[in-house]
């Protein structure tokens, strides 16, 4: 053998002790002075005064280490919840997960557990051992972190009462550039308790959400999360089916740090014993300031601090956030739409409702709003659209008469129709100018 060849050799197998011998440990270090600052860096920093990471026990190996730490939750008004988290580690860049083995920084499995007694009270009270949830987080090499949790399917029955539950799969992803996706499917939910001829099922939901900024509130997203039907057969019978949900935030043309957003919700076939057998309700926010947002979860955060100093006094820092919240929203333009479209009592119903706030952006302090510039500056629209027949078979039916002498109301084509327009300080309703005092 030629001396290149073996000095070759010698330097392939010199890099591959390097590479699956040196770089696990280093991998080990690394993980255990930055992994509690990698967690916190993915929480917005509006809400990271809710959340307290702290990394309570760390046994740093050479292929492999292990760590405890502990996440506290503290929401508003509510006693913190804390979830202790149990990493067993595995350090790249040969990975053996339990689908096989990978390439890239590190794979871990977790084992979480409530930190609360009420919590580990109720667990003991239950007669049956539940499945555990496992948790799987794998780094690649350019700094993704993917997370996948299971919990497995289970059943049981005790005293006549029984749930079958379908399980549940979830997996997040956060990729290098701080984009995420989160994706969960929870199988059939049933619970049946025949001393009470009562039952619930829920058949399934799934959930999809992403990101492009997971550590920013203000980052464009969009989340859909569906429901194939859910019923309950006692005390109250319904049968629900359809049940959907998305939601939108997007940037607004209005400018920098604005956004729009909107939610929709839909419940395609309703069964109970009101007359309401569908409904589709659309709404949207445009041209919010995003700094109204970050004020809010200031304010928030704020409330949470002085409640748990001074037992539910705030102080004047806390009382002037609140001010300037309210100047932000009074200064700024602000859009709002909803439409509502409902089936009842055999008919098909809709509520369309425009409000258009052009902002008072002068405006310094909430005591000196002028109630007249502030109606000038206020755009509302309402259009409301009836089956005659079916309002006259409701509840309501002996209200129409009334309402369309006084002109509130008018009748087109079997249909109940309003109209009111409050634009300029000027209130038209159904096409005639109303005196706006006569409401207030």
């Amino acid at each position: 053998m030629s001396s290149k060849k073996r000095n070759l050799i010698l330097g392939l197998l010199a890099g591959l002790i390097l590479i699956f011998g040196i770089i696990p440990k280093v991998v080990g270090l690394g993980i255990q002075y930055t992994a509690a600052a990698n967690l916190i860096d993915l929480v917005p920093p509006e809400t990271r005064g809710q959340l307290k990471i702290n990394q309570s026990q760390f046994e740093n190996g050479w292929f492999s280490s292990s760590a405890t730490v502990i996440v506290a939750y503290s929401p508003i008004g509510a006693d913190a919840i804390s979830l202790k988290l149990l990493f067993d580690i595995s350090h790249g860049p040969l990975l053996f997960t339990a689908k096989g083995p990978k390439l890239g920084l590190v794979y871990t499995s977790i084992r979480p557990q409530i930190e609360a007694d009420e919590f580990a009270e109720a667990l003991f009270e239950i007669p049956i051992e539940l499945p555990t949830l496992i948790i799987e987080l794998l780094v690649g090499f350019n700094q993704s972190a993917q997370v996948s949790f299971n919990l497995e399917a289970f059943d049981y029955s005790v005293s006549g009462t029984s749930i079958v539950f379908g399980g549940l799969e979830g997996n997040f992803k956060a990729n290098s550039d701080l984009s995420a996706e989160f994706d969960l499917a929870v199988g059939r939910l049933q619970v049946i308790e025949p001393k009470t001829s009562s039952g619930f099922t829920l058949e399934g939901l799934s959930l999809s959400t992403t990101t492009e900024q997971i550590n920013n509130l203000l980052s464009p997203s969009h989340t859909v999360m569906t429901i194939p039907s859910m019923n309950s057969s006692g005390p109250f019978p319904f049968t629900l089916g359809g049940i959907s949900s998305a939601s939108t935030l997007q940037p607004s043309s209005a400018g920098p740090d604005h956004i729009d957003i909107s939610q929709q919700f839909a419940i395609a076939n309703i069964e109970s014993d009101i007359p309401l057998t569908s409904v589709s309700w659309l709404t949207e926010i445009n041209e919010l300031n995003g700094l109204l947002i970050r004020r809010y979860y200031e304010l928030l955060a704020g409330l949470q601090s002085q409640m748990s100093a001074n037992g539910g006094t705030f102080d004047v820092q806390v009382n002037q956030l609140a001010q300037e919240l309210g100047i932000i929203l009074i200064q700024n333009s602000l859009n709002f739409n909803s439409f509502l479209a409902a089936s009842a009592f055999d008919g098909e119903h809709q509520l369309d409702v425009k409000i258009d706030w052009k902002g008072l952006p002068d405006l310094t302090d909430l005591a000196l709003v002028n109630m007249d510039e502030a109606t000038r500056a206020l755009s509302v629209s309402m259009d409301i659209s009836l089956d005659l027949n079916a309002i006259m078979r409701s509840p309501a039916g002996e209200l129409v008469e009334p309402y369309i002498q006084q002109g509130f109301l008018v009748v087109d084509s079997d249909r109940v129709l309003l109209n009111a327009l409050l634009e300029d300080g000027e209130l038209i309703i159904n096409g005639e100018a109303q005196a706006l005092d006569q409401f207030f």
